[in-house]
């Protein structure tokens, strides 16, 4: 056997003992939740299901691990399974967290963004009495950061609050035309504010990110356009053949580099002897780019009998058109001849409507639950909802799961 070799077995044996010692010294927690069940609509596509009773959209398996490093230092990672991914494992949480006082922890590594009431325990569905919280509100895609946060938690007289503030950075992915897109978000920090007083809770959040990429979204397929790039390119054309700069503002306004964000919330929650009532809005708004200003909201009421909730939500989706287009001006046929005016204007309906596909949904979402806590650690849920868009289409959704937490 190599020197090499004897090295490497001595190493790992030295790993082992020490883990093993760890382990026995350390206080080691396990916790884990799982979601199981299905869903139809009236119509594929919409909200990702399908006219036929599929289950992998309700699919969830997490499993959460802490260690007590000492008594202010800990770690703690989260590792979440989803049905709609394949069930591919995805670690969602791994921070260490060191107790600074009594009322202050610092928290450093992979965690939950704090954009909204139901954050920490997004995926946690027996926490919460819907299936899943609105999707008209619960929209954004990077829902975990890497960074650091500080959390301060204190009484205020008869009620309890907390402050927290992160920092950090994102690399998510969304989906244009079928196609992936990477989403690298840098310099990002946000503070919440929590307020808790028996059965009411109130909430503040704001968020802002400085630079938002959308790695190759401007070569990616679009119907119609063909691409974000070719209609700049197109843009670029008409400013160098006419001189007119609204043509190069458009340009730029398409940009999918360095975008700025800022993204508030605010919520209320009163749980008062029988009932459940809980609101939340918020308002996503880019300083340029292809999206202006998303307004979403949603009230939801709920009472109890003995074991079972029964729960009406109706969600709102209010989103602004990003005025991109408002610099193009349509050029005179009589001047500049029927070719260029028919380019100036098809730029002008191109633009716009990109900014409609990528920016604005106006539809509003009722919903009609039952949470049954048939055993401890366990709940039933069944829900449909009727989606209405703006535009005077419709659709219905059907779904029903089992969550628990072990």
């Amino acid at each position: 056997m190599s020197t090499n070799n004897k090295a490497s077995i001595a190493l790992a044996g030295s790993l082992c003992l020490g883990l093993a010692a760890a382990q026995a010294s350390a206080e080691l927690q396990w916790n884990g939740f799982i979601t199981a069940g299905g869903g139809m609509a009236s119509e594929d596509g919409l909200f990702g299901y399908e006219e036929d009773l599929t289950f992998n959209n309700e699919s969830i398996l997490g499993l959460q691990l802490t260690g007590d490093i000492s008594d202010k230092l800990s770690a703690t990672g989260q590792i979440v399974a989803r049905g709609d991914e394949d069930m591919e494992v995805d670690v969602s949480w791994a921070y260490l967290s060191y107790k600074a006082t009594d009322k202050t922890t610092l928290r450093l590594g992979r965690f939950r963004t704090p954009f909204y009431l139901y954050s920490d325990f997004l995926e946690v569905g027996y926490a919460y009495h819907w299936i899943s919280p609105p999707n008209d509100v619960y929209s954004l895609p990077a829902d975990s950061i890497d960074g650091f946060d500080v959390v301060y938690n204190t009484p205020l007289g008869a009620t309890d609050f907390t402050a927290q503030f992160y920092g950090g950075s994102v690399d998510s992915e969304f989906t244009v035309s079928g196609e992936p897109v990477e989403t690298d978000i840098r310099n990002q920090a946000g503070l919440a504010l929590t307020l808790n007083w028996e059965w009411l809770t109130l909430r503040a959040s704001h968020h802002y990110a400085a630079k938002v990429n959308f790695v190759g979204l401007e070569d990616a397929p679009i119907p119609v356009v063909g691409s974000i790039g070719a209609l700049q390119d197109g843009l670029e054309t008409l400013t160098a053949v006419t001189g007119d700069q609204g043509y190069a503002q458009a340009a730029s306004n398409l940009s999918v580099e360095d975008v700025e964000y800022t993204f508030d919330e605010i919520a209320i929650k009163i749980e008062w002897n029988n009932i459940l009532f809980v609101a939340e809005a918020t308002e996503l708004k880019a300083e340029s780019g292809l999206t202006d200003q998303q307004n979403r909201n949603y009230v939801s009421l709920g009472y109890n009998i003995g074991p079972v909730l029964l729960h009406v939500t109706q969600s709102r989706a209010d989103d602004d058109v990003a005025a991109i287009a408002d610099t193009i001006t349509v050029l005179d046929p009589g001047v500049w001849g029927a070719e260029l005016s028919a380019q100036s204007a098809g730029a002008k309906l191109a633009v716009n409507g990109l900014a409609e596909r990528f920016a604005v949904v106006d539809r509003t979402t009722n919903t009609l639950g039952v949470r049954w806590d048939f055993t401890p650690g366990a709940a039933f849920k069944i829900e449909g909802s009727d989606v209405d868009y703006d535009d005077g289409t419709s659709g219905q959704i059907y779904r029903f799961v089992i969550d628990a937490v072990y």
